[in-house]
């Protein structure tokens, strides 16, 4: 079997499931769907950067993939819609990836929305200094999204510059990070940009263009897009005018509407209790929220939830059975652990792998 990048993606999120969770926590994760689990999985088998690759993916497409997978003997069905890795899969991963290598700053989970924002605003932002500069009123804009064109407009007036300096400012800052990437990637960006007198190209039109497959151009431009935001937060006071463009997005926290609001009690020093009576929710959903708080908030400490004592028993268990399946862990500690408190160790930690 010639494997393409979805069928790679597919098959290397198999891999790391090892047969702990069913093809359909894949189709979650490449989904971008946010639940409590799915973003559980995505940090403790260290597949968070795949999150909301697919978007579009259906379940019918996932199910023939596999297929074809299960076809090649290239995986073998365990249970309940798991698989494993075979040898031979394991080959065409290593073949895969020594020629076809995924774009080095994919990170889904960090930046897949807020790099969907980030090229709105900046794609119209060039549109519209580009026709300004030729004095060009007469034309559609590329986004009609309400939101984005205030920003837009907003970003522009509050900035004070005329056009052709700020259009300059941009361009020098876009040409910077652009220059860090290959060139084919740097004309990809480029060619997707719509300005005057031009519209830019679709991801169809790119494949066509470059005998590239239509996966991988679009993998190549959220990685840019990840790139940008990269640099961008990393380094703010290079990138002044693109950071201006974007740091509202770095101020966002990666948590569900529910579980942000959870944060909000937390700090205010409500107990579990506490926050379940007030929100009119059951106790296990705060405890999901908690879960999803301790893996995607820096910092955040589960001593509150969990005895340091109890946190390394848990981590040690967890390095010798070398697993990340709560239900085994749980068995061997007994009744003086409990489940919510092995999986918000495991949430902080990352996995036996954990980043």
């Amino acid at each position: 079997m010639i494997l393409d990048d979805r069928s790679y993606i597919i098959l290397f999120s198999l891999l790391k499931f090892n047969g702990e969770r069913s093809i359909y926590g894949i189709y979650h994760l490449l989904t971008g769907k946010k639940s409590s689990q799915t973003i559980f999985d995505s940090n403790l088998f260290n597949v968070s950067h795949l999150f909301s690759l697919f978007p579009t993916l259906t379940r019918d497409e996932l199910e023939e993939v596999i297929r074809l997978l299960q076809q090649h003997k290239l995986i073998t069905y365990v249970n309940e819609n798991k698989f494993l890795i075979t040898e031979e899969g394991k080959n065409h991963i290593n073949e895969y990836e020594s020629n076809f290598p995924l774009p080095s700053n994919l990170h889904g989970w960090k930046y897949y929305q807020r790099g969907l924002v980030f090229w709105e605003r900046l794609s119209l932002l060039v549109q519209v200094l580009s026709n300004l500069i030729h004095r060009e009123t007469q034309y559609t804009t590329i986004n009609q999204d309400p939101a984005v064109l205030h920003f837009v407009k907003n970003y522009i007036l509050r900035l004070g510059f005329k056009r052709d300096e700020l259009a300059r400012k941009i361009h020098t800052e876009v040409s910077e990070i652009l220059s860090l990437t290959s060139n084919n990637e740097a004309l990809l960006f480029v060619n997707r940009l719509t300005g005057y007198g031009r519209i830019g190209y679709t991801f169809e039109q790119l494949s066509h263009i470059n005998n590239v497959e239509k996966t991988r151009v679009y993998l190549l431009f959220h990685n840019l897009l990840h790139t940008f935001l990269m640099k961008i937060e990393s380094n703010p006071g290079n990138f002044p005018y693109l950071y201006n463009l974007a740091n509202d997005l770095f101020d966002q926290m990666n948590l569900t509407v529910s579980s942000s609001e959870t944060l909000k009690f937390l700090k205010a020093g409500k107990t579990i209790k506490d926050i379940a009576q007030i929100r009119g929710i059951k106790e296990n959903t705060v405890e999901d929220h908690l879960v999803e708080i301790a893996q995607s908030v820096e910092n955040f400490s589960i001593s509150n939830f969990v005895p340091l004592d109890i946190e390394r028993e848990i981590l040690t268990l967890q390095e010798t059975l070398q697993t990340n399946k709560i239900k085994p862990i749980k068995e061997k500690l007994g009744d003086h652990v409990s489940y919510f408190q092995i999986r918000l160790v495991l949430a902080k930690s990352g996995g036996r792998n954990g980043t």
